[in-house]
């Protein structure tokens, strides 16, 4: 009987603890800090909210069961920005189509070169507009080799600041005027874009924001040295991420400012390098569409590691967009997914 109490009590500590961290990954999305954190495991939080709720149904006194259940609606927004339950065929919107591509190639390396191979199944989305992150770097892809693989699309500028990541944004219409955004905190860069579609001007702001260091530190905690290094990295990762939460958040109310200024219809793309649980999404997505939340269907991650919990690259648009379709195909040759985007440009008379 003690026994089945202190299981009992433990069972109580652990939902409320559950519950404290899903209220803290809640608040992350109006605050940048450590508390953003929290952000990163919104996901692991919300599900195991939901499963003690299911497992204090069968306790007394059942209040336990409304604070897990409370924990896990908290997240019902968030959740609902990386899964969508199948859906419908998307009425056809009358206007001009258009297929957007996003790509954080990691220069397409992922163990081995992948440019062929990746390449060769951009080819076949028929993109567009290919925005790219981290790469084509020239340092490591000659002049000749871009021309060879990006020929398909006439328009093209590439970010050249050094030491700054390699944004790309190729495009098969013509880009009137690029203004580049090149922040503080290197490497991050912004793109802003005035692209002729078909004798429509939209405006597309392709994002590399702050790196979340995870990389940096990834060798030294998995494989460590010994013991004190592993613990050495895991804090300085922990400063570094809390750190680059704060200067995201900067970019983010930057990039918001871009947006509302446009005069133009906009799409706002790339790696955000942040949860839909963050404050950057949030502040950048404001009334924009989704695309996947639009017309995508089950899981979206994007970042291929660490157990492929996070979605941190997105397609967003404004209203004068109709998306019909939108996915984040499962492929090996970089160390994020590519997304892929299909919708049209509305008519007038459709966005009234």
């Amino acid at each position: 009987m003690r026994n089945h109490k202190n299981g009992i009590g433990l069972f109580r500590i652990a939902c409320g603890c559950l519950f404290i961290l899903s209220v803290l990954s809640y608040t992350s999305r109006f605050v940048s800090g450590w508390i953003s954190l929290c952000s990163l495991i919104f996901l692991p939080v919300a599900l195991l909210n939901l499963a003690c709720a299911g497992i204090a149904c069968c306790l007394k006194p059942r209040k336990w069961t409304w604070l897990s259940l409370t924990g896990f609606l908290l997240h019902v927004g968030n959740l609902h920005a990386i899964y969508q339950f199948p859906k419908g065929k998307t009425n056809e919107a009358e206007g001009i189509p258009l297929t957007v591509v996003i790509y954080n190639t990691h220069n397409f390396y992922n163990g081995k070169s992948y440019l062929p191979e990746a390449m060769a199944y951009i080819d076949g989305l028929d993109a567009d507009i290919f925005c790219t992150q981290e790469g084509p770097v020239p340092e490591f892809i000659s002049e000749d080799t871009i021309q060879k693989y990006f020929s398909d699309w006439k328009y093209r500028y590439m970010s050249t600041e050094a030491g700054y990541s390699s944004v790309s944004i190729f495009s098969r219409y013509p880009i009137q005027k690029v203004e580049p955004i090149y922040y503080d905190t290197i490497p991050a860069v912004t793109l802003i874009a005035d692209i002729e579609v078909e004798g429509k001007i939209i405006r597309l702001l392709n994002n590399h924001l702050q790196t979340t260091s995870v990389n940096l530190y990834r060798d030294s905690i998995q494989n460590p040295i010994h013991e004190k290094s592993r613990i050495e990295a895991m804090n300085q990762l922990l400063v570094s991420l809390k750190d680059n939460f704060q200067r995201r958040a900067k970019q983010a109310d930057r990039i918001r400012d871009e947006i509302e200024k446009s005069p133009y219809p906009v799409i706002v793309c790339g790696d955000f390098n942040d949860t839909p649980a963050s404050y950057t999404y949030r502040r950048i997505k404001g009334n924009l569409v989704d695309g996947f939340i639009e017309v995508g269907n089950g899981y979206q991650y994007t970042f291929r590691q660490l157990k492929r919990l996070w979605r941190i690259d997105y397609i967003l648009h404004s209203k004068e967009f109709r998306g019909t379709e939108c996915y984040s195909p499962d492929l090996p040759y970089s160390d994020h997914n590519m997304v892929v985007w299909k919708g049209k440009i509305r008519e007038e008379k459709e966005i009234r």
